[in-house]
């Protein structure tokens, strides 16, 4: 009996919720009590922070290793817009006047064939929005989103911010 009326309660509360809940993505990590590295920020299921000292994009991405994550990977206008504003909220960046950071997205191939570190091209992550026409032509660059929220090419030696994406831990 008591575990039928537990599943009742469940069941009201998630429609009750549903119903009533209108930024449920948006919170649904800072519900949870999970383990959120220090300067971490919740946004949909991940954490994020900026870094505001400058590394290329191969030291970025090893720091953010070392967090348990990666370069943030951009799969929204929305997600783009919050990365944006963290970008803007870390400067000023020791060690560069670039008005962006890097993100998790390069062409390693040469070939102006930009992919994500999760294996899919800009397209199928599901933002590809740059700040210039022509900068998705370049070769041998790594990404980078400005602080206007689109995407630009950059050396990958360039020393610039980064923001890093983790998933969470739950306790």
């Amino acid at each position: 009996m008591n575990s039928l009326l537990c599943i009742f309660i469940f069941l009201f509360i998630v429609t009750t919720s549903e119903s009533q809940c209108t930024d449920c993505v948006d919170t649904a990590v800072s519900q949870l009590k999970v383990q959120k590295p220090e300067g971490y920020k919740p946004w949909g299921n991940n954490l994020y922070k900026a870094y505001n000292v400058a590394k290329n994009w191969n030291n970025a991405q090893q720091t953010c290793q070392g967090d348990n994550g990666n370069l943030a990977v951009i799969n929204s206008r929305e997600e783009a817009q919050f990365v944006q504003q963290l970008v803007i909220n870390a400067r000023p960046i020791t060690g560069s006047t670039y008005p962006g950071g890097w993100v998790g997205f390069r062409d390693s191939d040469g070939a102006a064939n930009w992919q994500t570190l999760t294996g899919q091209n800009l397209n199928q992550a599901g933002y590809d929005v740059w700040w210039r026409k022509g900068d998705r032509a370049k070769k041998n660059k790594c990404g980078a989103i400005k602080i206007c929220g689109r995407f630009s090419a950059v050396s990958c030696d360039d020393r610039i911010a980064f923001v890093c994406e983790i998933k969470p831990s739950v306790d």
